[in-house]
């Protein structure tokens, strides 16, 4: 997929958003497109820079193993 990108020489490209990334470590875009507008690189927060969560893993199913009953297998699967 194409996105527009903003470059160091203050031209608007179309870039393929997989070098996203890159791109930006290299500082040769200076804003790029979203679906909601425009975002300049240093001032917004990109996406997958993280931030302070400190809480459980959600993203892994934790599951805890119940005794057989009767020859049947139960897992239990914590609420959310």
């Amino acid at each position: 997929m194409k996105i527009y990108a903003l470059s160091g020489f203050d031209t608007i490209e179309k870039v393929n958003a997989k070098d996203l990334r890159c791109l930006i470590a290299e500082n040769r875009i200076t804003a790029f497109k979203r679906a909601d507008g425009w975002v300049t690189v240093g001032e917004a927060r990109l996406r997958g820079d993280g931030g302070d969560y400190d809480g459980p893993e959600r993203r892994e199913i934790r599951q805890h193993q119940l005794p057989d009953v009767n020859g049947v297998h139960y897992c239990f699967l914590p609420g959310k």
